[in-house]
């Protein structure tokens, strides 16, 4: 987002005034909905990933229980 607001602008007064305050704005929220979607399809990909290690062997058996309508691995605590 450096090089976006100093690629181009004017200096007034001494004072750098960057013509793409905007797009540099865009990027940032772009890069947060980035993040935002990445971490959501990790955590939920994430009790697969237990339920693999515990059949490994790798983590606990409680990991490896199968909820008996949906087929996905379930926990109730």
């Amino acid at each position: 987002m450096y090089a976006i607001e100093h690629m181009s602008g004017s200096m007034v007064g001494g004072v750098w005034i960057p013509t793409y305050k905007w797009l540099s704005n865009l990027v940032t929220v772009a890069i947060l909905a980035g993040f935002s979607s990445v971490i959501l399809v990790m955590l939920m990909g994430q009790s697969r990933v237990f339920y693999s290690m515990s059949k490994d062997g790798l983590v606990p058996q409680i990991f490896s229980k199968i909820h008996s309508k949906f087929r996905t691995p379930y926990n109730q605590i």
